[in-house]
């Protein structure tokens, strides 16, 4: 079948249009030259403009550059002897490294970006905190380069929901780079164990409601959640980073939150001394984490003790 010369000369045409449009984008100069470190210079701005704003470091590498922001070392103790004696807990001395994220959706799939991470671990009984902030989609593989070289092979993460969220989303990142996952002995998600311990008596299991029902903890002027992706977006498209100081001092928050909460388990049941004290719910959601651990004489002398404190 012969070509028909209309048909191949409109698509030529479609082509050429596709094409001027794709080189105009390349070449935004008034002179219509290609300048091709637009795109880096972009990301640099905004990384200077990150790290003046948040009072943080900007690192370059050779596989692009990133934001480091570290908080003061604050006192916070954990009796990791007791700690490690609750169910699902790591040995007493693995390496805890808590985790927490903050992206640009709700979803796991590949056009969900993570543009910040907190990590907090403890340097005896100080709690050391870091972020890392991606100043531009185009940096990512230094960003996550810079979050690899901070997971120690040994530890375990330290999340609230990081297996159904945080976790397989930084999997996803670190896959569609083409890069290594980093590798860690295990991972430790307390929204489970706060759901089978307290559910009985806050009203859900969002870490915020854990904070002000359990830890005494108060957040004042905090950014909401569904804002943050928002905060995000709109710095890459204004180059403003006011916006995201709020979302810093949230992150920051939630990694101490998750060191704050190991600390009360630790201490409020961890101790069996203290057992008769804390609600016969707790205690009946405790020995229900015993049995699935087929830890029955441990689930059994928890409900001995919640049987106590409801007959007292």
């Amino acid at each position: 079948m012969s070509a028909d010369p209309g048909l191949l000369a409109r698509r030529l045409a479609s082509f050429r249009t596709w094409q001027r449009t794709a080189d105009a984008a390349d070449e935004p100069g008034p002179a219509g030259r290609r300048d091709p470190f637009a795109s880096r210079s972009r990301s640099l701005e905004l990384a200077e403009r990150l790290a003046s704003t948040l009072d943080g470091e900007l690192i370059a590498t050779s596989d692009g550059a990133f934001v480091r922001c570290e908080g003061r070392a604050a006192p916070l103790p954990v009796d990791r002897r007791r700690l490690a004696t609750l169910p699902g807990q790591p040995h007493e001395t693995a390496p805890l490294l808590c985790l927490d994220t903050e992206t640009t959706g709700l979803g796991t799939a590949t056009g969900t970006y993570v543009f910040l991470v907190g990590l907090g671990w403890w340097e005896a009984d100080r709690f050391r905190q870091i972020q890392l902030l991606l100043p531009d989609q185009s940096e990512e593989r230094a960003f996550l380069a810079a979050l690899a070289a901070q997971v120690p092979r040994n530890a375990w993460l330290v999340t609230y929901n990081g297996r159904g969220f945080d976790w397989p989303l930084l999997v996803t990142r670190y896959r569609m780079d083409r890069s290594a996952v980093p590798s860690h002995a295990g991972h430790l998600d307390l929204l489970p164990l706060v759901r089978r311990l307290f559910r009985h008596r806050i009203g859900d299991a969002r870490l915020r409601t854990v904070e002000t029902s359990l830890l005494g903890v108060r957040r004042v002027a905090d950014v909401e959640g569904p804002e943050i992706p928002g905060r995000y977006l709109s710095f890459l498209r204004d180059g403003s980073a006011d916006l995201l100081a709020d979302v810093v001092r949230h992150n920051a928050q939630d990694v101490r939150s998750l060191a704050v909460l190991l600390a009360h388990l630790a201490e409020r049941y961890g101790d069996r001394r203290r057992w008769p004290e804390a609600p016969p719910g707790d205690l009946a959601g405790l020995a229900r984490a015993f049995r699935r651990e087929e830890r029955l004489t441990d689930a059994l002398d928890c409900l001995d003790a919640a049987l106590g404190g409801a007959e007292a």
